[in-house]
Formats: C-alpha cells, sequence, structure tokens
C-alpha cells in the first residue's frame, strides 16, 4: 500500500517554527513535518543623490553622498562598471576632473533582491572661490560640507559694526540673506539654517563697510 503523498505552497507570517500535520486515511497515519522559517530583512542600498564637490577637495566619501539609511555591506562601482571596494570607499576628486561622474552602490545577499543606489559625483572648478579681503582676520563655516545646519566664525576688524551675509548660488543669484552685528571683542558666532536650499555650492559672502569675504559652501 503506497499512501497518499501531495506538494502545496503555504505563505507563512513572521519567523518561527512552522508544523504541517497530513491526516492519513487508513491504514495510512497521520504524519507531522516542522519547518523553521528564518525572516530576512530587505536589502537596502539607500536613496540616490546628487552631491556638488570641489575639484581641490582632497578626499570624498561616496558613502556620505547617499541618503536614507544604507547597509554597510554593500560595494562601490566607478562610471565604467568597475568594483572600487567596499562601503566606506573614497575618491579622489583632482584625479577624476571636473564633471558629473555616476557611481553606483550595489548591497546584495544570500536571500533577499539586490538593491542598488546611484550616486552623482558633481565636481566643479573651486579656485579663488575662498579668498579673504584682508579685513577679516577669521572666517570659516562649519560643518562644511553640511546637510544645512551651518556655524559661521568671523572675525571683523570693527567690532560692533553691521554685517550683511548673503548665500550665493553657482548662477550668482542670492538665495539666502539676513544681517549680522558683531559684538564684544570676540569672534561673532552664529548659527545658519540653511536646510531650505537644494543640495550643490554656494558662495557665502560677508559684507562690512569696507569690503567683503567669501567662502564656498557645499550643502549636500
Amino acid at each position: 500500500m503506497v499512501c497518499h503523498t501531495t506538494s502545496s505552497l503555504f505563505r507563512v507570517g513572521p519567523g518561527g517554527v512552522y508544523t504541517y500535520s497530513l491526516s492519513g486515511t487508513l491504514p495510512c497515519a497521520m504524519v507531522n513535518s516542522t519547518a523553521t522559517v528564518f525572516v530576512e530583512p530587505p536589502l537596502s542600498a539607500g536613496t540616490g543623490n546628487i552631491v556638488t564637490i570641489c575639484d581641490d577637495e582632497t578626499t570624498f566619501f561616496l558613502f556620505d553622498g547617499i541618503t536614507g539609511v544604507p547597509d554597510t555591506t554593500g560595494t562601490w562601482y566607478d562610471p565604467g562598471n568597475v568594483a572600487l571596494g567596499g562601503w566606506d570607499t573614497e575618491i579622489d576628486p583632482p584625479f577624476i576632473g571636473a564633471g558629473m561622474h555616476p557611481y553606483t552602490y550595489v548591497v546584495s545577499g544570500p536571500y533577499c533582491v539586490p538593491d542598488t543606489a546611484l550616486l552623482g559625483v558633481h565636481v566643479v572648478i573651486c579656485d579663488g572661490v575662498e579668498e579673504p579681503t584682508a579685513a577679516f582676520t577669521h572666517f570659516d563655516l562649519m560643518p562644511n560640507p553640511s546637510r544645512g545646519l551651518v556655524t559661521l566664525e568671523l572675525n571683523p576688524p570693527n567690532h560692533g559694526e553691521d554685517l550683511q551675509l548673503e548665500v550665493l548660488n553657482t548662477d550668482g543669484r542670492i538665495a539666502y540673506t539676513t544681517n549680522l552685528r558683531s559684538e564684544g571683542q570676540g569672534a561673532l558666532r552664529q548659527q545658519l539654517d540653511l536646510s531650505a536650499l537644494p543640495a550643490g555650492l554656494y558662495v557665502v559672502r560677508v559684507i562690512n563697510g569696507t569690503g567683503s569675504a567669501s567662502r564656498r559652501l557645499v550643502l549636500r
């Protein structure tokens, strides 16, 4: 006597141990089988993005360019689809030169479908952008690059004077402006919220009664 056999596709919920029971018809007895199900989370390469960096930056950490919550188990590929290395790969802007360079981050695993994020790295020539006038002995923007919140540190020649701050985009148009006033004898320190501006390269210019000084700023 050969007992009946069957195969079926079942939809399971969360991971765990599942038991499948099959009632037999005499003289076949009931049989049971157990299966342990492990549920793997989906892979994530993050969200693609476009970043702008200057050609005089020493290195650029590609992982900083993508957004979301990417896994740190992926591999970076250059514009020619040649593997560069793991998630912590850096590129050399002076070496790759000005222009738009597409890089791909791929996260794969033994079970889940691979995920891919495309990062466009726009390298621009920034020579001469951050030359300050002699009037300002200290002018700094931190962090730079930034995701929107920037701390301005400035040491103007005349404390207590009114200053005007302008943020210009690559077309030379004013994207943000505000008034500043230095107090006391120390350096002026103020936080700027530029999170409403699109990612890209900007020039931050501070103007007083005798001149101005500029610094480049990259928003991501």
